[in-house]
């Protein structure tokens, strides 16, 4: 990963900081993937530690070597030099073909729709934490629904993010650290199966998953020859805000441990400052990579970029299908763990790799080879695709297993829509239920 690697030295132009990119791409990584470390941690077991550092390793090895693609790009076709709208696309068309582009593109779509609806469930999940006491008769279903009709006038308008992470992942932590003391019971840690182990592997996934974004970063720096340290950076940050958490509730909590840590916590007012910052940081990123998702939409059915019904109707209706999937599937865990097994794998484990070899491997006439790739990272490089693939694949099965599953299934919140014995509000009840068990055993 040396800096020489980055090609020649290139004038520069005004754009981002390395210091400000740094700060883009913690705060675009880091988010609402550090509530389901905990549980990811406990599925997978002691290994799961290692996982965590491996793959944040691994992800920020693909997140340069996207960079380095970039500027191979930039080098051999001038056209594309500058500002660019989605340059992980225009990797891989060059690299590998059109088809790849398209595939690249797809990804995108898939990963941050999936990613949108994990926030929506998770900002909905916490909002019930928080109204619990006032309004114990309204269920999950019920707040989600809520949070998706006030988020359509947002994502109309279309407005902008705010980093509060760091901060709830800091009171996370000392309320973690304020529950270890008081409890009283002992620890448990089991051994689990095949599906518990890879659904806990995509949720450890998702945590990494922001690469798509990293070129776009780049593009924009002033000093792209800088990208490496920022991106080294920025990673020694995310870590520094996830395995904390993950590793605390990992040893506190152990098999009582939620899948959002949050509703693991003793609620005192520092949770609830938490869950609210939280909160926020969930809707303001649902807002971002929906927008993504949204304009997208709206170029490819070439809809007016002033403010009109077409972009308010096809808004609103890309939040109604996030409606539609998460009544359907109101557990985020389970779609986090399918998108981290699947697009996100792909598009930050085994594409980068690939598609800077076949950069740096391409020969055809006046194409001169801009990049040496020693024998050792070659092999690191293949090792990594097959483990992205087969470990991603494995990850995906057990994502989908668990959602189909009957052991382990949830009701749809329409279900109580065609059953009049059922109010489709298990995952309430369970989420109450889970709660309360661990408070109880925390309390002295």
């Amino acid at each position: 990963m040396e800096g020489t690697d980055d090609g020649p030295e290139k004038p520069k132009t005004k754009g981002l900081s390395s210091f400000a990119a740094t700060l883009f791409i913690a705060g675009g990584m880091a988010g609402s993937g550090v509530l389901a470390l905990p549980r990811a941690i406990v599925n997978t077991g002691y290994i799961g530690i290692l996982l965590l550092a491996v793959f944040a390793f691994n992800s920020a090895y693909g997140g340069i070597r996207l960079g380095m693609c970039w500027s191979i790009v930039e080098e051999k076709f001038h056209e594309h030099r500058g500002a660019s709208r989605n340059p992980y696309c225009v990797i891989a068309t060059k690299a590998v073909g059109n088809w790849a582009g398209s595939l690249v593109s797809n990804c995108i779509r898939i990963t941050l729709f999936g990613a949108g609806t994990v926030y929506l469930l998770l900002s909905s999940q916490i909002l019930q934490s928080l109204l619990m006491n006032a309004l114990p008769n309204i269920g999950f279903c019920t707040y989600f629904l809520i949070a998706a009709i006030l988020v359509i006038p947002l994502i109309i308008v279309g407005l902008g993010a705010s980093l509060t992470t760091v901060i709830a992942c800091i009171l996370f932590f000392t309320q973690i650290a304020f529950d270890a003391e008081s409890r009283t019971r002992t620890v448990r840690h089991e051994i689990h199966g095949f599906k518990d182990f890879f659904m806990s592997f995509g949720s450890i996934l998702f945590a990494f998953g922001g690469a798509s974004f990293l070129p776009t970063i780049q593009n924009d720096m002033e000093d792209k020859r800088q990208f490496t340290k920022s991106v080294s950076i920025a990673f020694g940050i995310i870590m520094v805000i996830y395995f904390p958490i993950a590793v605390a509730g990992f040893f506190v909590y152990g098999e009582d441990v939620h899948p959002n840590v949050t509703l693991s916590l003793t609620k005192t007012l520092i949770v609830d400052i938490g869950n609210i910052l939280i909160a926020m940081h969930l809707v303001f990123a649902f807002l971002i990579v929906m927008n993504t998702v949204v304009q997208d939409i709206e170029e490819l059915f070439k809809i007016p970029r002033d403010f009109g019904w077409k972009r308010c109707a096809i808004r609103t209706s890309v939040v109604v299908c996030c409606i539609i999937v998460g009544e359907t599937i109101p557990e985020f865990d389970k779609i986090l763990s399918l998108i981290g097994g699947s697009t996100i794998t792909l598009l930050t484990f085994v594409f980068p790799p690939y598609f800077y070899k076949k950069l740096c491997d391409r020969e055809e006439p006046g194409w001169e080879k801009v990049r040496h790739i020693p024998l050792f990272e070659r092999i690191y490089i293949w090792n990594l695709i097959f483990i992205g693939i087969i470990g991603g694949g494995a990850s995906t099965f057990s994502a989908i297993s668990a959602i189909a599953a009957v052991d382990s299934f949830t009701k749809p919140c329409w279900w109580h829509l065609f059953n009049d014995h059922s109010d489709g509000s298990l995952t309430d009840i369970d989420q109450h239920a889970a709660q309360t068990h661990i408070v109880s055993q925390l309390m002295p």
